[in-house]
């Protein structure tokens, strides 16, 4: 009970922390903060960790009389995803490894990522005539309108400014989905099947 409020104290920290970063991604005092949170998810993945190899040596008897407590109704199907889950885990050590790695490896890329992507702003030529230039936050918003050929000179302004950092992206990304590919493979899970709650 206390991890699953844990849990969701993390879960609303670090969506907090996103949105303060994406708002103002020139800010060294929340990309500290992000950076903290980091080192933060690689500890509770270790916790998490312990957790997943106890639930995983239980016999299916002692695991149904563990989920079928009073006190745990509630968290029936966390309990069965951590179960699944933890049928897919490497070694405590390989798993302790994984996360103090992914400190400075998956989540330096996706901080390099996404501090590179919010910090870029791009410019159009507006269907009035004005040259204009919109931060890359705003392209959803500009890519919503139902005039056309906004839509049209906001895709063309901001594929130029993403294709001077290509190189980056494509760097990031491939780390990032590499990463991922690799824990899963050592783990034997799924693609599909996240692969843990701090990762």
């Amino acid at each position: 009970e206390k991890w699953e409020i844990l849990s969701a104290k993390v879960s609303h920290l670090s969506s907090y922390i996103s949105c303060l970063v994406a708002a103002d991604a020139s800010n060294e005092a929340w990309a500290a903060e992000e950076a903290a949170l980091a080192i933060l998810f690689a500890r509770l993945s270790k916790i998490q960790n312990k957790a997943l190899i106890l639930i995983k040596r239980l016999r299916d008897a002692d695991f149904k009389a563990l989920a079928g407590q009073p006190s745990l109704e509630h968290a029936a199907y966390t309990l069965q995803r951590l179960r699944e889950e933890a049928s897919h885990r490497m070694s405590p050590m390989e798993e302790e490894l994984a996360a103090d790695l992914g400190i400075h490896g998956i989540s330096a890329w996706s901080r390099l990522y996404f501090t590179t992507v919010s910090n870029l702003s791009f410019s159009y030529q507006h269907p009035d005539g004005d040259e204009r230039t919109a931060p890359l936050s705003a392209l959803n918003s500009l890519l919503a309108s139902p005039e056309r050929n906004l839509r049209k000179a906001v895709t063309t302004g901001s594929a130029k400014a993403l294709q001077q950092n290509q190189h980056l992206f494509a760097a990031a990304i491939n780390a990032i989905s590499g990463t991922r590919l690799e824990l899963n493979r050592r783990r034997g899970t799924p693609h599909f099947l996240n692969p843990g709650l701090f990762q």
